[in-house]
Parts: structure tokens; sequence; C-alpha cells
């Protein structure tokens, strides 16, 4: 039998280890140190290097989002903050406003009341004066003129037109008020129409204001309308009347109407 072959038992292997990773660091002085990094270490370091990154970014990116949604918040709330207050400022002096205008109004209508209670008594004086019979101008020069009187009748309406001239020196106009009185006389009291319509008081305008307001430099041509009504009375004169501003005539001139 071979000697080899003996009862002796047979070594058994252990496996073998990986080997960690040496790390050698040398000093200024020649002197080495090492120390070894397990593989498995490195294995989870690494992995967790790989998952840390992409998740910074991302949070990094959620960080930056979210810091410029919040400055524009802020700027969007600080424009809303300091239009409210203008609009408080606005209020503020809309009320001011307000109250002012109120005030005002208050003493217009104080001021209205005290004017109103003043004409009332003046009225009747001013009244009694417009009423009254107005006194003939100061005899003298005329102011004015009727020239080329006309009187046209057809059916019951009549057209009496006339040039009234200015008869001042220089270029001084004439302003005043002008009434054209048409009378019958046929009827007893005689009919009378006046021009431009109101009321007549023993055969004169009751207020010279409601005439023809006119201006004269030169010349004015004037025309009066007359709607006579039915009836078969017709005008057998027509008067000219003219007042001045005060009331005062300075014209009043008598024509004779031919029958047609």
């Amino acid at each position: 039998m071979d000697a080899s072959g003996s009862g002796a038992p047979a070594l058994r292997k252990t496996p073998r280890r990986p080997l960690p990773f040496t790390i050698m660091v040398m000093g200024r002085t020649g002197k080495v140190r090492s120390f070894a990094l397990s593989r498995r270490l490195l294995f989870w370091v690494s992995l967790f290097l790989l998952a840390y990154l992409p998740l910074s970014v991302l949070a990094i990116n959620r960080y930056l989002e979210l810091r410029q949604s919040h400055s524009a918040q802020s700027e969007t709330l600080a424009a809303l903050v300091k239009e409210v207050e203008d609009q408080r400022k606005a209020m503020i002096r809309s009320n001011e406003h307000l109250a002012f205008l109120q005030e005002y109004a208050r003493h217009l209508e104080e001021t209205a009341e005290q004017v109103m209670e003043a004409s009332k008594t003046e009225k009747p004086a001013a009244k009694r004066a417009e009423t009254a019979p107005p006194e003939k101008a100061a005899k003298g020069r005329e102011a004015v003129q009727v020239e080329n009187l006309v009187i046209q009748k057809q059916g019951s309406r009549m057209l009496v037109s006339f040039r009234l001239a200015n008869l001042q020196p220089g270029d001084n106009p004439v302003t005043g008020y002008l009434h054209i009185v048409a009378k019958g006389t046929l009827s007893d009291p005689p009919k009378e129409w006046v021009y431009p319509q109101g009321k007549l008081v023993n055969g004169l305008p009751e207020n010279y204001r409601h005439g023809q307001v006119f201006t004269i430099h030169r010349f004015k041509p004037i025309q009066g309308h007359f709607n006579l009504g039915p009836g078969t009375e017709t005008p057998s004169s027509v008067k000219v009347l003219i007042y001045d501003q005060s009331g005062a005539i300075l014209l009043q001139k008598d024509f004779e109407v031919s029958p047609s």
C-alpha cells in the first residue's frame, strides 16, 4: 500500500475572502500609513452618492421654484397693500370733497332763499314800473326812422314790412324793442292786433320788453305778421312803436291802411 494512502484525513480548504481596498498615505519623513476599505462599505457609499445627487438636484430646483414663487407673491402682496392704501387715501379725499360740496350746496340754498325773499318784496314795485305808461323820450332829433312801409293783405293775414333806419350820428348803434299795433274802427270798442303777440293797455303794450329786440347800425328790415282771424273787419291804421332799453318811446308813428 502506498504510504500516502494511509488513513490521514484530507485537509479542508477554507474559502478565500475578497481582499479589502488598501489606501496608503506617505508622509514627508517616509512614513507610510495605510488603511483598508471594505468593498461592501464602498458599494453602499457609492449607492448613497448615486441616490443623493439626483435628489439634491431635485430639492435645489424645488427650493428655487418656491423662492421665485414666494418673491412674486410678495411683490403682488406689496402692490395690493399699496393699492389699498391709495384707495383709502382717495376715499378720505372724496369724503372731504363731498363734505365741501354739501356745505357749498347748503350755502347756495340759503343764498337762493334770501334772493327769493328779496325778489318777492321787489317784484310788485318792478311790475308797477314795467306796466306803467312809458314816458316819451326827450324831444329833439329822432334816433330812428321808418322808411318804405308796405302793407300787404291776403285773406285773414296781413304783412307789414318796412326799413328801420338809424339816425344817430357816427357809428353809434341803436338797441331797443319794437311793437306794431294794428287798429280797426268798425267795432266799439275798436278791435286791435299787435305784433309780436301780447296784451295791450290803452292802446300800448302792457310790457314793452315783450317786443321784438333789435340792434341797428345803419338800417334793419322789419316784417310784422298779423293773423286777423275770422270776420269782415280789417285794420284801418297801423302804429309803429319803438322803445329804448329803459322803456322810453323813441318813435311812435301812425300809418293809414288803404282798403283792399
